[in-house]
């Protein structure tokens, strides 16, 4: 009753109400142009209907169990390793922040081709994320938050973007790269806003 709300529990319940569309709307399924910039453009959770289908096939052929596979050996056990080389020297650490807070960023940035080892990207991209989801805590508002939100966004733009353009002249064989080529076999032609928020989504 306090949150005025539903909680599904079974799984016939869940599965019915994430295939209605017809029935129950997504949070944002009126997304104004405000909650699509601080989001990152039109990443999967702003999606509906066969748009949204296309986009999670894309990103389940992306993350498939055999190109996890690779990505553990190529960026998850090299980041771990490197984290657990800093705290090891001192012999203690605090596993949440040293090390759970610090892998997916890491790993992501890893998976792009970034520079996942320099503190001050990583810490920049959590500060920024950090604004984005009290933003989305406190319902999207405008004002000075809203500001913030849309500041924190376009920081974000503007620590990929420079990979996103490079990587379309300049292949490799990093996860940026793999979006320019595998992601019009879904989302047909696309462009440099559809990668930013392909890897908008991913890094948050």
């Amino acid at each position: 009753e306090k949150l005025q709300g539903w909680a599904l529990l079974a799984d016939e319940h869940c599965r019915f109400v994430e295939t209605r569309e017809d029935l129950f709307r997504t949070t944002y399924a009126d997304a104004t142009p405000e909650i699509k910039a601080v989001k990152g453009g039109e990443t999967i959770p702003l999606l509906m209907g066969e748009r949204h289908d296309k986009a999670r096939r894309f990103h389940m052929k992306l993350l498939s169990p055999v190109a996890v596979e690779a990505v553990r050996q190529a960026h998850i056990r090299p980041v771990i390793d490197w984290l657990l080389d800093r705290v090891l020297p001192s012999g203690k650490a605090d596993l949440a922040l040293d090390m759970a807070y610090q892998l997916p960023t890491r790993m992501i940035l890893s998976m792009f081709g970034l520079d996942w080892k320099n503190d001050d990207l990583v810490n920049s991209i959590h500060d920024h994320h950090n604004t984005i989801v009290e933003w989305i805590g406190r319902r999207n508002p405008g004002g000075e938050l809203g500001q913030r939100g849309l500041a924190a966004s376009e920081a974000l733009n503007d620590i990929l973007r420079p990979a996103i353009l490079d990587r379309r002249q300049n292949p490799s064989d990093d996860l940026i790269s793999a979006i320019w080529e595998k992601a019009p076999v879904e989302y047909g032609p696309i462009d440099e806003k559809d990668v930013q928020a392909i890897c908008r989504e991913l890094l948050f």
